[in-house]
C-alpha cells in the first residue's frame, strides 16, 4: 500500500509542472537537445495527464518485474480462465464497481450539463470536483479502515461465543463424540446467526445509539472481571459461586440496564459512579460469599490448574 501511495502522490507532484509545459509552451534548449513544446491550452492539460497515468503504469510494471516483494504478482504468461476465481472477483468486484459506476458517472453527467455554459462554468466545476473529492476520500479511507477493523473485531467476537456455546455447552453436557467436527461447526453457525438475528430483531424494538449498545455491552463482560481473576489465583473459589456470580451479575446488569432507558440515558450513574463499578462489586461479594460457604475444590481437582507447593 504505501508503494501504491506513494506513486499516486507521485502523479500530482509531475502533473503541474506538465501542465505548465503543455498548456503555456516552452522555448527550445539547444544546450540539452529539447525542442520546442507548442502551447496547446487545455488540450495540454489532457496531454500531462495521460502522461501522468502512463508514468504511473510503467512503474507499477517495472516493480511487478523487478521487486523481489511483488514479482510473484507479475503475470506468468496467459492460462485458461478460472471460474471459481472469475465468480469470487466478480461477488466481490460488481458491488465496488457498481457504487464507483454512480459516484464516476455522476460528477461526469454534471460537467456534460454544464459544458454548454462555457469553459469558465467548466473550469470551475473541475476545481469544485477535485476540492469535493480531495476532502471526500479522507473520510472515505478512515471510514474504510475503521470498517474492516469494525470486522474483524465482530468477526472474532462471533467466532468466540460460538466456540463458547459448542464447547462450554454443546460438548459439555452431550460428550465430545456425540457430534463430529463438521456438526459442530454448524452448530456454531446455527448460533452466531440466532444471535446476529436476535440482536438485528432487538434494533427495531427500541432506537438507541450503537456506542450506547456497546457500552453497556462491555460493561456487563467488565462486571465479571472479579470472577476470572478468582478463576486464575483464588485456590478456594467453587464452582457454584461461579453460577451464583454470573446470574447474579447478569440479572444486576439487567436492572441497570432498565433503569438507564435501556441505555438511553447516557449520564446515567450510581453514587455518582459509573454501572460497571455495582456491578464489580456485586460480582465480588458474591464470588467471595458463596466460595466461603460451599464445599471448596477437592485437591485432585485444583492439581489440574494450580502448581503443587513442594517443601
Amino acid at each position: 500500500p504505501r508503494v501504491v501511495m506513494a506513486i499516486n502522490l507521485l502523479g500530482p507532484v509531475c502533473k503541474i509542472p506538465l501542465n505548465l509545459l503543455f498548456m503555456q509552451g516552452s522555448d527550445p534548449i539547444p544546450t540539452l537537445g529539447l525542442p520546442a513544446v507548442p502551447a496547446m491550452g487545455g488540450a495540454g492539460c489532457g496531454v500531462a495527464t495521460a502522461v501522468v497515468f502512463w508514468v504511473s503504469a510503467i512503474i507499477g510494471w517495472l516493480l511487478l518485474r523487478r521487486d523481489g516483494f511483488y514479482r510473484r504478482f507479475a503475470m506468468q504468461g496467459i492460462g485458461r480462465p478460472q471460474p471459481r476465481a472469475l465468480r469470487e472477483l466478480l461477488r466481490l468486484g460488481l458491488p465496488t464497481g457498481g457504487m464507483y459506476l454512480i459516484d464516476v458517472t455522476a460528477f461526469n453527467l454534471v460537467t456534460l450539463l454544464v459544458a454548454r455554459m462555457g469553459t469558465d462554468t467548466v473550469g470551475g466545476h473541475a476545481i469544485v470536483a477535485n476540492v469535493a473529492a480531495t476532502l471526500y476520500m479522507l473520510p472515505l479511507a478512515l471510514s474504510g479502515a475503521a470498517g474492516v477493523l469494525a470486522a474483524i473485531s465482530l468477526d472474532a467476537q462471533f467466532i468466540a461465543i460460538g466456540t463458547m456455546f459448542t464447547r462450554d455447552i454443546v460438548v459439555h453436557h452431550f460428550g465430545p463424540t456425540r457430534f463430529s467436527d463438521r456438526a459442530l461447526v454448524n452448530i456454531a453457525r446455527g448460533f452466531i446467526v440466532l444471535m446476529v438475528a436476535l440482536t438485528y430483531a432487538m434494533t427495531f424494538l427500541e432506537t438507541r445509539q450503537i456506542f450506547a449498545l456497546g457500552t453497556w455491552c462491555f460493561t456487563g463482560y467488565a462486571g465479571l472481571v472479579p470472577l476470572l481473576l478468582a478463576a486464575l489465583h483464588w485456590r478456594r473459589v467453587t464452582a457454584p459461586a461461579a453460577f451464583a456470580a454470573v446470574t447474579v451479575t447478569a440479572v444486576t446488569w439487567l436492572a441497570l440496564f432498565v433503569a438507564a432507558d435501556f441505555g438511553a440515558n447516557r449520564k446515567f450513574l450510581i453514587g455518582g459512579m459509573l454501572p460497571v463499578a455495582t456491578l464489580v462489586l456485586v460480582c465480588t461479594v458474591t464470588v467471595v460469599t458463596v466460595s466461603l460457604f460451599t464445599r471448596p475444590p477437592p485437591d485432585h481437582f485444583l492439581a489440574k490448574f494450580f502448581p503443587i507447593k513442594t517443601s
